[in-house]
């Protein structure tokens, strides 16, 4: 049995041909910081491939709060549940700043990944690949301490590129609501966190400015 392919973001995946194929049949489209692609509870169908900057997957939470369950960046596929099954939409899709995304219609959708078995069963094992990130989230914020999630958070999004990167392409821009959104974790526990990490000279920080200084702190918070 041979290897099977690394599992990627879905763009990533695409051979050039299919790539292109995918970018005929979209439509491009450009949001600023702020604006929402799609909202939960929207009866919208379309799937949206990320081009360039970041977006996060946020629910609403019961006691009115905002959780965001994922942030993607270039190449990543979103809102394709919905394309699939036709339900509305299980979260909102907001841009963290600049963003450019090529949006395919169910309809189109569905041709493009009838006609490319390959591509089909990428895209099964990219849903799976998320799924096992999901429960390893849970787990996470079920167990781990905040610092120890926050850590975990900021290598995540320095090894995929998906949080926006500062003026000197050395950092990130992320505010530390989103942060606290994204761990499951109050602003104030996540405010301590990075506290703790920047004393640690593990990163720095600013005002919705993050540097990470010495991935090895942070690995090693890890126990990696």
């Amino acid at each position: 049995m041979s290897e099977p392919e690394p599992i990627g973001p879905f763009g990533e995946m695409l051979l050039p041909d299919e790539r292109r194929r995918f970018v005929d049949l979209a439509r491009r489209a450009w949001f600023e910081r702020g604006d929402t692609l799609f909202r939960e509870g929207d009866e919208t169908r379309h799937a949206v491939l990320v081009e360039s900057g970041s977006v996060k997957i946020v629910r609403h939470r019961p006691d009115g709060g905002d959780m965001i369950l994922a942030v993607r960046g270039a190449n990543d596929l979103i809102g394709e549940m919905a394309a699939i099954d036709g339900t509305p939409r299980s979260a909102s899709a907001v841009a963290m700043g600049p963003l450019e995304v090529s949006v395919i219609d169910a309809a189109a959708f569905e041709e493009f990944v009838t006609a490319h078995s390959r591509v089909a069963w990428m895209l099964i094992r990219s849903m799976a690949a998320r799924q096992r990130d999901a429960d390893d989230r849970r787990l996470s914020q079920a167990t781990a301490s905040v610092t120890h999630r926050v850590a975990a958070e900021l290598l995540d999004m320095a090894e995929r590129e998906v949080a926006l990167a500062d003026d000197d392409g050395e950092g990130f821009v992320v505010s530390q609501t989103e942060l606290a959104e994204t761990v499951g974790a109050t602003r104030e526990a996540v405010a301590k966190a990075l506290s703790d990490l920047r004393r640690s000279g593990a990163v720095a920080t600013g005002r919705r400015r993050l540097r990470i200084l010495d991935r090895a702190k942070l690995l090693e918070l890890l126990g990696n």
